[in-house]
């Protein structure tokens, strides 16, 4: 199977695109830019409906510990941060640790006490804020029952409050 890699350049339809992200993938020697295409013009006036949906400022930021994938095996060291924007299938995380576009992570919540609550999330971070530093965005992919319903709680509190 050959792949054609295309630059957005060399499109010869306008495009609205939305945000790119430079990534260093195994085995090509270049950086590439990966492009979030929405639409695309001239003679095909075709728009992606925007699936987003808004994310929710929790009234307290929930406290998480996240660990990233390595390969497809959680790595040793684990990190702190606090979930303080949330949606049903994105949140953003704060944390000490900086955290690159597109690495998967394992996450658990933890309670008041610093304790891991029963089960735990995936998750993969999707952006980073280049206006804070420590801060970034996920997306969830996957979920214990129990805790999909623990941030169904808690976006439900912030929204009422």
């Amino acid at each position: 199977m050959k792949t054609h890699i295309h630059r957005a350049e060399e499109v010869k339809s306008p495009l609205g695109i939305r945000r790119a992200l430079q990534i260093e993938p195994k085995g090509i020697e270049e950086t590439l830019t990966l492009h979030d295409v929405v639409s695309i013009e001239g003679g095909y006036n075709f728009i992606l409906p925007q699936v987003e949906e808004p994310l929710v400022t929790l009234a307290k930021p929930a406290p998480v510990r996240f660990s990233i994938l390595e390969e497809k095996t959680v790595g040793r060291s684990e990190f702190d941060g606090r979930i303080t924007l949330l949606a049903e299938r994105e949140a953003e995380v704060e944390a000490e640790t900086e955290v690159t576009p597109l690495c998967n992570l394992k996450l658990w919540l933890l309670d008041a006490e610093g304790r891991r609550l029963q089960g735990h999330l995936y998750a993969k971070a999707v952006e980073t804020s280049e206006a804070a530093r420590g801060c970034f965005r996920i997306r969830f992919t996957g979920a214990d029952p129990a805790l999909e319903e623990r941030l169904r709680e808690l976006r439900a509190a912030s929204v009422e409050s």
